[in-house]
């Protein structure tokens, strides 16, 4: 880039830098008044630790608990931070806290986990039930109605067996009847022409 001026340019890069040297001036006061007031709370509260920890509010018996033994160990590594075997104590102590947090917290995490899988794996023998029961209702669906449609072939032909019986029993009584009424026709004739004679 080519500037008309150099010296403008210059002395714009120059008030740039400045401004930005004043902005990290502040920023590293705020950060000091934060640590300042983050140090006069725990000296407050009787706790050590970061400032995650200082937030970290307890809500059962144990966590008072904890909350309360830290505080201590805390409270004597703070008066005796001189001491190796009382720094090496509390130190251990603390880390032991954290290994039986991250224990726990891996337990949980592996019961999760499982329990999870064994619910998967509970839902997929659901599911296979259903299917196969649904399979099952379909087929006796299936055979109900090749019975139901067999049983009505039956019924129809045997309704059309009685009736083609009923009919022929109907014919021949008919018949009959005819050849009785005929018969004593021809009796009532031939009796007639000899009473009347």
């Amino acid at each position: 880039m080519s500037y008309a001026n150099p010296n403008k340019s210059r002395r714009a890069v120059t008030a740039l830098q400045r401004a930005q040297s004043r902005r990290s001036g502040r920023r590293a006061q705020r950060r000091a008044a934060r640590a300042e007031r983050t140090a006069a709370t725990e000296a407050k509260s009787g706790s050590t630790g970061s400032a995650a920890n200082n937030r970290y509010a307890p809500t059962s018996v144990g966590g008072n608990f904890v909350d309360t033994g830290l505080g201590t160990i805390g409270g004597l590594l703070e008066k005796y931070g001189n001491n190796s075997t009382i720094a090496n104590l509390g130190v251990g102590s603390i880390f032991d806290i954290g290994k039986t947090q991250a224990q726990t917290g891996l337990a949980i995490a592996y019961n999760d986990a499982f329990l999870g899988s064994l619910g998967n794996y509970q839902a997929g023998m659901e599911d296979l039930k259903t299917g196969n029961a649904m399979k099952l209702m379909g087929a006796e669906g299936a055979i109900a109605r090749d019975l139901i449609g067999k049983q009505g072939e039956e019924q129809r032909a045997g309704i059309r067996e009685t009736g083609s019986e009923n009919r022929l029993n109907l014919q021949q009584q008919t018949l009959e009847e005819r050849k009785l009424r005929a018969d004593a026709r021809g009796a009532i004739r031939s009796q007639g022409a000899r009473f009347y004679g």
